[in-house]
């Protein structure tokens, strides 16, 4: 155990530091409370406490739960002198040297700085300029994914982007835990997680190869000092555990957290229930009360699918025959027209092939595309050189969109139960007509949604969706392993048929599968086959059979419509079918960035009408 020991002198300094941080109430402070990540509980009264899991985060026995405390004993150990062998808490604590530094004057700079030869090492082996947030737009093939991911990116000063460092904050969880496991291990805390570094060409080839997400990166605006401090920290929680929470303290929130010992930075939105990614890079993009700008620059990069379809549909005529035949045949001879083609239209064919293998190795492996994709790459080396074509920005950014969370408040008028109104609350995300360029087009995702109507002067719960997925991509190029396919996942209580009001909620649960069609730029056309099985209300019966077709258009000024028919089969028990028809009608008009008001149509028997304003926030 190492024995420190001060002369009289250095221990009136010491003394004189620990009063002087007294009296600037640093154990007060956002960035001190930042730097041990102390956090008040939602109830009441409830004290501070330490977020980070491992003991030996804190020098004081009492600092999980004592800034003071913690405070006092980091000066003391801050100045102590150096002993071979012994971990200095200058070199585990470097952010929280800074931050002392800064605030304490010579008195404190006065005693010695240690020489830490791993930090030092670190922090040159990057030679770090800036940072960056990447935000991965949401993917509805993995539940954890759904509402997309935020983490950093170290921008180095030289070489290739793909070999800087990248910093995430995820849950430590097993490969073998099924999806309901992870699920409530990642809702209810029974996951830990905890910083980890990287090269960023890790995620990028996770996130935009394979996964097919499109990446935004926003540059933060920070001042030499600042981007010390940052590092700093991020030493300092390498490896420190936490408690995950999928809906709030998530890898958006401890990114924030950590980016937020930059005083007066503000990054994390004001809302201790759920912290989504996208609200994440709005308050980014905010100007906060210091009255600089927190973002520098904002760039974008295209998932492998975008750039396909980017490349794709910017084609003419002659090129996309000579594409298409060249995917049919795998060989790119056979296609007479390429000979014919301009130079240009050359080069856009065959970087759309490329393009093409590259993304069909994800569905059939390298082997199988390696001998027409070496042919096509080789006949474009023997073109002039050229730089390829880029891929167009989407129009709106993620922190440009509305927030993600909507509430509603509505005027019904039903056939049969009279006139009413409603209240509406979607925790997250979009639906088809509010998806914008994070989400995925014509899409949709909600979870928790809950309706409450009053008709006649009684509230009663109307409907709740535990969680409604919908998945398009109209903008599939229909090559072979690029079909516009769609599907539908639904699960919650409904009401079994318009006309019900007193116990006639359903459980359903419900899949469909089918394709999408753009025959025009805005609008979407959808088949679905599929089914559900559900509580026998009304005598609906325990499953249904149906087929659906939807259609969706965005119209010019903020307006987007939906119009839906299905028709379901209802087998009872002695194997008769009842029959449903079911209508939809719905148009949305954006008043603003974060107010749109919406009127629907749906019919199942009886007719319903409804007019809604809503509210976007978080």
């Amino acid at each position: 155990m190492a024995v420190w020991t001060f002369n009289s002198v250095q221990a009136d300094d010491v003394e004189y530091l620990i009063d002087h941080a007294n009296n600037l109430k640093l154990s007060q402070m956002r960035t001190w409370h930042r730097l041990i990540a102390y956090e008040k509980g939602l109830l009441p009264g409830s004290r501070l406490q330490s977020a980070v899991l491992n003991e030996d985060y804190f020098l004081s026995p009492s600092g999980k739960y004592d800034p003071e405390s913690e405070l006092r004993e980091t000066v003391l150990a801050m100045v102590k002198p150096e002993i071979e062998g012994f971990d200095h808490a200058q070199c585990r604590f470097p952010a929280r040297y800074l931050f002392l530094k800064s605030h304490l004057g010579e008195r404190f700079t006065d005693f010695p700085e240690i020489n830490c030869l791993e930090y030092k090492a670190w922090r040159e082996e990057d030679s770090v300029e800036s940072l960056s947030v990447i935000f991965a737009s949401g993917y509805l093939g993995n539940p954890a994914s759904y509402y997309g991911h935020t983490f950093l990116k170290a921008n180095g000063s030289g070489g290739s982007r793909l070999l800087d460092s990248s910093i995430n904050f995820g849950a430590d969880f097993s490969r073998e835990d099924g999806p309901v496991k992870y699920i409530l291990s990642g809702l209810f805390g029974w996951y830990e997680g905890s910083f980890t570094d990287s090269e960023y060409y890790l995620h990028n080839q996770n996130y935009r190869e394979l996964e097919l997400r499109n990446l935004w990166e926003y540059q933060l605006n920070l001042e030499p000092e600042e981007l010390d401090m940052v590092l700093a920290h991020i030493w300092e929680l390498k490896g420190r555990s936490f408690t995950y929470y999928f809906a709030n303290k998530n890898c958006s929130y401890r990114l924030g957290e950590l980016l937020e010992v930059v005083e007066d930075f503000t990054v994390n939105p004001d809302n201790a229930f759920w912290i989504m990614p996208q609200s994440q890079v709005q308050q980014l993009s905010q100007m906060p009360p210091s009255g600089r700008q927190q973002i520098s620059d904002i760039r974008f990069w295209p998932s492998r699918q975008e750039r396909l379809s980017g490349r794709y549909f910017k084609l003419n005529d002659a090129a996309k025959v000579v594409v298409n035949e060249s995917v049919d045949q795998r060989q790119l001879k056979r296609s007479g027209g390429y000979l014919e083609l301009s130079l240009d239209d050359k080069y856009q064919a065959l970087d759309t092939l490329l393009d093409y293998y590259r993304f069909l190795a994800l569905e059939e492996g390298e082997e199988a595309v390696a001998e027409p994709y070496r042919e096509i790459l080789s006949e474009r080396y023997q073109l002039p050189p050229v730089r390829s074509q880029s891929v167009s920005w989407p129009e709106e950014s993620p922190d440009e969109g509305r927030r993600p969370s909507l509430i509603q408040v509505g005027i019904l008028s039903n056939k049969e139960l009279g006139s009413g109104y409603s209240l509406t609350l979607r925790p997250a995300y979009y639906d088809a007509l509010d998806s914008a360029a994070q989400h995925v087009p014509y899409a949709g995702l909600s979870m928790l949604k809950t309706q409450l109507a009053s008709f006649n002067g009684e509230l009663k719960l109307r409907s709740l969706d535990l969680v409604s997925i919908e998945n398009v991509r109209p903008e599939a190029t229909g090559l072979h392993g690029d079909k516009p396919v769609a599907w539908r996942l639904r699960g919650g209580w409904q009401p079994a048929t318009q006309e019900c009001w007193s116990d006639c909620l359903q459980f359903k649960l419900e899949a469909d599968k089918g394709y999408v069609w753009s025959p025009l730029s805005g609008l979407a056309l959808s088949g679905y086959l599929g089914g559900a099985i559900q509580d026998n209300i009304q005598r609906q019966g325990n499953v249904e059979f149906r087929g659906t077709v939807s259609m969706v258009y965005e119209f010019p000024y903020g307006l987007r419509g939906l119009a839906e028919y299905r028709r379901s089969y209802l087998p009872d028990a002695n194997g008769v079918s009842k029959e449903k028809e079911q209508y939809l009608l719905q148009a949305r008009m954006a008043l603003a960035r974060n107010w749109d008001l919406r009127l629907g149509y749906e019919k199942s028997k009886v007719g319903q009408w409804s007019l809604n304003l809503g509210y976007y926030f978080y």
